[in-house]
């Protein structure tokens, strides 16, 4: 039985190709080249009866689960990293998990600094004086584990960088869990420009932000940059 995989397009990502990295082909990228198709991307192939991790290789460097799996976990007791999980039946069928885990995110930041107190929330930083620009998210009543992505874009739209972090339940379903990302600026080679952050959820857009990187002298109280040269 033939058993195909899909990639949806999503917003803020421009697919130029896009692989199934996956266990049933030795984690190969070559092996599992996805085809256009109507609004997206597939996969065709037969697979054996048994259990199977993968994830989606976009442009040769951006790795993110399939929202459709609804199902993740690591391939071994040593790793942490969620990959998406495929379950191929019996007779060839794939196997859906149909139970709903829900993600409430409740808060999110930006700004220069880690800290769980009260942030003015930024859209202008400096090269200069800005060692890091850091990205928190806050959630809340978290059912089940999910991988959280941030992908951050420079200023010629190419993406530079991105990490993941696992989301699992929180001790108290009413605590509310931060998960920080941050941009070293330090590291960046011609780093001024508006560049947009994206954040996706077990591989699924969720939302898109602009900020610029600039020079500056100084900052104001609320955070607006002053003297610019």
């Amino acid at each position: 039985m033939k058993l195909q995989i899909f990639y949806q397009n999503q917003p803020g990502i421009e697919v130029q190709t896009i692989s199934v990295l996956a266990s049933f082909c030795s984690y190969h990228p070559d092996s599992a080249v996805m085809q256009p198709s109507e609004n997206g991307w597939v996969y065709e192939t037969e697979l054996a009866p048994g259990d199977y991790y993968y994830k989606f290789l976009i442009n040769g460097t951006l790795l993110l689960n399939d929202p459709l799996a609804n199902c993740y976990a690591p391939r071994n007791e040593s790793e942490e990293e969620l990959w998406s999980f495929l379950r191929v039946g019996p007779s060839g069928e794939r196997l859906y998990n149909s139970t709903s885990y829900p993600v409430y995110l409740e808060d999110y930041r930006l700004s220069g600094s880690f800290t769980e107190g009260t942030v003015i929330n930024r859209r202008q930083f400096s090269a200069e004086l800005d060692k890091k620009i850091v990205a928190g998210f806050g959630f809340r009543n978290t059912e089940g584990v999910h991988t959280v992505t941030v992908l951050w874009t420079g200023p010629d739209n190419t993406p530079r960088e991105y990490a993941e972090a696992v989301l699992g339940p929180q001790e108290t379903p009413e605590q509310l869990e931060r998960l920080w990302f941050w941009l070293d600026t330090e590291a960046l080679e011609q780093p001024e420009g508006v560049w947009t952050l994206l954040l996706f959820i077990d591989g699924a857009y969720v939302l898109e932000d602009r900020f610029q990187i600039g020079n500056a002298l100084s900052y104001s109280r609320d955070g607006t940059v002053n003297n610019r040269y």
